[in-house]
């Protein structure tokens, strides 16, 4: 089951359907399955990814508009400067928006938590807000986390805004 899901997941098809007030959720667009919980990494690549499409959104709303362009503008011109130091003809590419800024300078999430728990609440809610991800598949957490911590509610998953499912392979 848990590699149908995955292959679902992926894009691929399957026979595993889950659904929610008699509405079929799609794996592909809405889960995320987790196998990997020590290291556990916040800053994986999907994420990071909407995280950036969602801040080129804003940076170019009403309110950051003016701002965005002055600044891709005043870095166009601090690279022109700076390339008059070096011996040769430089051309640059036009940076149409700030995801090259924001990879150059490594904005990601915090991940410095002190408990598991808090680290994989908070990937649930970025990964919600951010990746539009409702559905949780947990593949052996209760290796990592007592009985009681596992099977007890995040304090995040109120109104059922989260689903969480916890699976132990056989």
């Amino acid at each position: 089951v848990l590699n149908d899901i995955n292959d679902q997941i992926a894009g691929g098809t399957g026979f595993s359907v889950i659904s929610c007030n008699a509405k079929l959720i799609s794996f592909a667009k809405q889960a995320t399955m987790i196998t990997e919980f020590v290291p556990f990494e916040m800053n994986r690549k999907e994420l990071i990814s909407k995280l950036y499409a969602h801040l080129k959104k804003c940076s170019v709303n009403e309110d950051m508009f003016i701002r965005t362009n002055e600044m891709l503008s005043a870095t166009e011109r601090y690279i022109s400067e700076l390339a008059q130091y070096a011996e040769g003809e430089f051309v640059t590419d036009e940076i149409c928006d700030v995801t090259p800024l924001l990879k150059m300078f490594g904005l990601k999430f915090v991940d410095s938590y002190d408990t598991l728990e808090e680290k994989l609440l908070e990937f649930f809610l970025a990964m919600t807000e951010y990746a539009g991800k409702t559905v949780f598949i947990c593949v052996n957490l209760r290796s990592c986390l007592s009985l009681q911590k596992a099977e007890k509610r995040p304090k995040g998953c109120l109104n059922g805004s989260l689903t969480l499912s916890s699976r132990n392979s056989f």
